[in-house]
């Protein structure tokens, strides 16, 4: 499904593109070392669609630098509001955050 230049624009600039966090955990200890960031488009009349249809898309028309710039303030963000929740790590159980809010992951 290609997507318009304006299209992406609009979904970028509306904030549409969101993080997913996708824990990286250490196999040896099994604590979390960190969170790999997905793409995802959260378009309001179409749902959710995956980075295989849109980064193409958003390659094509020169606008992945700004879907990168995009997700790292978001990512950043999400980590300022869980550590100001004190939901943030502080033991080897793992636990993620969302752009939404903060919740545990379960194990």
């Amino acid at each position: 499904m290609p997507f318009t230049f304006d299209q992406l624009r609009r979904g970028l600039e509306r904030a549409e593109f969101v993080p997913y966090f996708q824990p990286v955990v250490d196999l040896r200890s099994g604590g979390l070392h960190g969170f790999e960031v997905l793409a995802r488009w959260e378009r309001p009349h179409s749902g959710l669609i995956g980075p295989d249809v849109f980064v193409p898309c958003l390659e094509r028309h020169g606008l992945i630098n700004n879907l990168t710039a995009t997700l790292l303030i978001q990512a950043f963000a999400a980590v300022r509001a869980c550590r100001a929740t004190s939901v943030w790590l502080s033991t080897s159980r793992p636990r993620s955050c969302t752009t939404r809010s903060c919740r545990h992951w379960s194990s």
